[in-house]
């Protein structure tokens, strides 16, 4: 991807997390970069943006996004904002709507809309938990440079990771049998009542062949000459 589709793709994605109700810092917008590639990487076996990523602060980090912001400076606004925790940082908007790069295919447009889907809202903490956890960053140093060769191909899912202590898997398991036992206690019935006749026949069909009544096992017997003989005689 070159330099120009790189900016374009930057401007699109701050306006579409904020469409979809979510906002892009800095931190933020390198994840969604980086998520974008690194599921291009699971569908075609290689990055979209060709940005060399490395593990630095926070995560992955591509030390060329600095300049190519700086271009993208003219179009695109900051503003500063502290939040409830008295933290400081800086929002990225787009004054106008964004088309989706030129010359990408809509195949990469509908990868890029739904990585943007899932994370837009997430809160920046579980997004970069998750980040942590994808395959390039899950046993590099700060200063490697990231391996996408180690995430699989062909893979079109996210392989979420949701760290759980065992005390409460152990707690959630004993809570979903005693809700799956009590569910089957609601809709199995201990006896069911049928009419007479029909619970009769029942009751046989449990018991030896000896009990069924004889009229049931009688098999009939025909004797072939008499039978053409009857037929001749009708016609």
């Amino acid at each position: 991807m070159d330099a120009g589709q790189l900016g374009q793709l930057i401007l699109y994605i701050v306006y579409q997390v904020e469409e979809l109700g979510g906002y892009t810092n800095t931190t933020r917008l390198v994840k969604f970069l980086y998520l974008i590639d690194l599921e291009h990487q699971r569908r075609y076996g290689r990055t979209l943006t060709g940005l060399q990523w490395k593990c630095y602060l926070y995560g992955p980090y591509a030390f060329e996004l600095p300049t190519i912001g700086a271009r993208l400076g003219f179009d695109l606004q900051s503003e500063d904002f502290v939040n409830v925790k008295g933290h400081r940082g800086t929002l990225l908007r787009v004054p106008d709507s964004q088309e989706f790069p030129a010359g990408l295919s809509f195949g990469i447009e509908i990868l890029v809309n739904g990585i943007l889907r899932v994370w837009a809202d997430q809160e920046t903490a579980d997004l970069l938990q998750y980040v942590y956890h994808t395959e390039p960053m899950r046993h590099a140093q700060r200063g490697d440079k990231l391996d996408f060769s180690l995430v699989p191909s062909g893979t079109h899912y996210y392989e979420l990771y949701v760290p759980i202590q065992k005390p409460t898997v152990r707690q959630l398991r004993e809570s979903l049998r005693s809700y799956a036992l009590d569910d089957a206690d609601e809709f199995v019935r201990s006896t069911t009542v049928y009419d007479e006749v029909l619970d009769e026949g029942l009751r046989a069909l449990d018991d030896d062949e000896t009990s069924i009544p004889h009229f049931a096992r009688v098999t009939p017997v025909v004797n072939i000459d008499e039978l053409q003989a009857t037929l001749s005689h009708e016609d």
